[in-house]
């Protein structure tokens, strides 16, 4: 994936998959980035600012995002082509150490 990312030229598919999911990609993106580089306890992270290569890994998160939810339509158009039905997941829990708790820690507190 990481090559992949390296080769990827952003494009107007891209563009539009990133405004359209904006609801949730930075804040998932950013916190993934985070605890790779802060480790996965959030309540030890300090300043929301970011480094350079925190900024990296954020873009390479929203590749990586990107792919996974292309590859997902194409096997979901490919399996309802052949009569199958694909239906989606429901989070069972949230996790504390999560970006959903992270991002609005006062709903959880």
């Amino acid at each position: 994936m990481a090559l992949a990312f390296e080769k990827f030229v952003s494009n107007e598919i891209y563009e539009q998959f990133l405004f359209e999911e904006k609801d949730w990609i930075e804040d998932y993106c950013t916190f993934r980035a985070l605890s790779e580089s802060r480790g996965y306890n959030w309540r030890n992270w300090g300043t929301k600012k970011l480094t350079a290569q925190e900024k990296e890994r954020v873009s390479f998160y929203q590749f990586c995002q990107y792919t996974c939810f292309s590859q997902l339509a194409n096997l979901k158009k490919h399996a309802n082509d052949k009569g199958i039905k694909l239906i989606g997941d429901l989070p069972i829990f949230v996790s504390y150490n999560s970006m959903e708790v992270w991002k609005t820690l006062s709903n959880f507190s």
